[in-house]
């Protein structure tokens, strides 16, 4: 999403400094304003919109009979404890959030538990079933063999048997 800007000409119409007066107070609010504003080196000097209230509140501030750098002072100060704030809320944010990552870590350790007895039991069968395929091997036999009826009859009973048995 594109940035608004606000140039010296938007600035003068909208508290009515010069260009010079403009430079003297984002020097005095450099400390916040400095990622709010382009500008210098041959290059205009512009504010985007949080810098553009920064500006506003220094307006203001003058108005209500602060000088300028009082004016700034104040600003920085609120900022300053925005920040002490925001650092707090972050320190118990964090702590509840401490509280919801030992929940989720003990969630998936309970998941990989499951996922492991699940993973037991499949060795369990497929080594029962290696067991069972490995006796065949060493046996010779095979589930044809086991199920065949006619083992070990002569020709003409089983052409017998076969003859007997339903059409299917």
């Amino acid at each position: 999403m594109a940035k608004n800007w606000y140039d010296k000409h938007d600035i003068e119409e909208r508290f009515g400094w010069t260009f010079r007066q403009f430079k003297t107070r984002l020097s005095y609010l450099d400390l916040v304003i400095s990622s709010h504003y382009q500008g210098g080196n041959g290059k205009a000097y512009k504010v985007d919109e949080n810098g553009f209230t920064i500006l506003d509140r220094q307006y203001r501030l003058e108005k209500e009979g602060q000088g300028v750098k009082e004016a700034a002072r104040i600003i920085i100060s609120e900022f300053e404890n925005k920040e002490e704030e925001s650092n707090k809320e972050e320190v118990k944010v964090s702590e509840g959030s401490e509280k919801d990552v030992i929940e989720q870590l003990e969630k998936r350790l309970e998941e990989k538990d499951e996922r492991i007895e699940e993973l037991l039991g499949d060795k369990k069968r497929l080594q029962e079933k290696n067991d069972v395929l490995e006796q065949r091997l060493l046996t010779g036999k095979t589930e044809k063999e086991d199920k065949n009826s006619y083992k070990g009859k002569s020709l003409w009973q089983v052409v017998k048997e076969w003859l007997q048995a339903p059409a299917s």
